[in-house]
Formats: C-alpha cells, sequence, structure tokens
C-alpha cells in the first residue's frame, strides 16, 4: 500500500468554500504612474516657459504631480470592480 495514504493531514483546516472566494486587493496603479507623468509634463512645460528657472519647474512639476494624481485617481474610480 502506498505510503502517501498514512500521511497526517496538514494542521491548518482547508475550507473548500474559501477557495472559490479569494479576496483580491485591487491595484490602484493610474494615481502613481499618473502623478509621474504629471510631474514629469509640468517641468517640461515650465521648463519651456520660463527660460530654464528652476523655482518654475519645480511649480510647473508640482501642479502636474497634483494634477496626475487626480486624473489617476478618477481612472483608478471609474476602472474599479463594483
Amino acid at each position: 500500500m502506498p505510503r502517501s495514504r498514512s500521511r497526517h493531514k496538514h494542521p491548518h483546516g482547508h475550507h473548500p468554500a474559501a477557495t472559490h472566494e479569494i479576496a483580491h486587493k485591487p491595484k490602484r496603479k493610474a494615481a502613481f504612474v499618473m502623478s509621474l507623468l504629471g510631474a514629469v509634463m509640468g517641468a517640461v512645460i515650465a521648463l519651456i516657459a520660463s527660460d530654464s528657472q528652476v523655482l518654475w519647474i519645480l511649480v510647473g512639476a508640482t501642479i502636474g504631480l497634483v494634477a496626475g494624481y487626480f486624473l489617476g485617481k478618477g481612472i483608478d474610480k471609474s476602472t474599479a470592480r463594483k
């Protein structure tokens, strides 16, 4: 007779109903990606418009970061599973 039948069961109980209901954490990536893209685009636009002044480049990057975050947050909300 095979020895595998004499093995002890796993100490942590396995519930068959729980295997079908695996909870997935929603991936919220659009807010992060859009924030980075917004910051880069804002910095580039400010670089061109301000004639390479660091203060205006930082302001443009910050505005782009905030705008990209809210845009990405809206995308995440619209594509979330219900």
